[in-house]
């Protein structure tokens, strides 16, 4: 009997500490809900949060914006889900502003530059087809809010050339501007 009562008493313990408890957050100011943490303008939103609202977090992910790092919490309002960050909340999130080298570790994960170069090569190759091409070089500079510029340096048709591209943090890659002789 008393094995049982120890056994039910210990049960009940675990249970309680095994249980999720919900966890909230409340606006400080009037917050956007966006559809992703990665958001750059206002098409991504999907509505505005009152200052004082009282939000469920479902999900949470600290999101790299520029050099410094930032929880989103997904959240769901109005019958909306969507994300709001974390420097809008009355409990605000440590402001975590990275080192150059926490920034270069950050973007190597969330881009597979690898595959980035490898496309660039590519459409220069197309572009300069039956033409041999020497790369010098191709390599990630610097970032620009959300996009980062890469260098292409190449030699063909005896000429020298460089070439700028925009990669956005989904790798999506957009020429940017070609510089001949210099």
């Amino acid at each position: 009997m008393i094995r049982t009562i120890t056994f039910l008493l210990l049960m009940g313990i675990f249970m309680t500490l095994c249980a999720k408890t919900d966890e909230y957050r409340t606006t400080d100011y009037n917050s956007r809900l966006m559809n992703n943490p990665n958001a750059t303008s206002d098409s991504d939103m999907l509505c505005r949060i009152p200052k004082g609202t009282k939000l469920k977090i479902i999900e949470s992910k600290d999101v790299v914006q520029g050099m410094m790092k930032n929880r989103w919490y997904k959240v769901k309002y109005n019958g909306k889900t969507g994300w709001v960050s974390g420097w809008n909340m009355s409990e605000p999130e440590e402001l975590h502003v990275m080192t150059v080298e926490e920034r270069k570790v950050e973007v190597e994960k969330l881009l597979d530059w690898d595959k980035v170069y490898f496309d660039i090569k590519e459409d220069i190759r197309k572009r300069w087809a039956g033409e041999t091409v020497k790369f010098v070089q191709v390599k990630s500079a610097y970032q620009v809010n959300t996009y980062w510029i890469v260098y292409a340096t190449y030699r063909t048709a005896g000429r020298y050339i460089e070439e700028k591209y925009w990669i956005k943090e989904d790798g999506t890659i957009h020429k940017y501007e070609y510089r001949e002789n210099y």
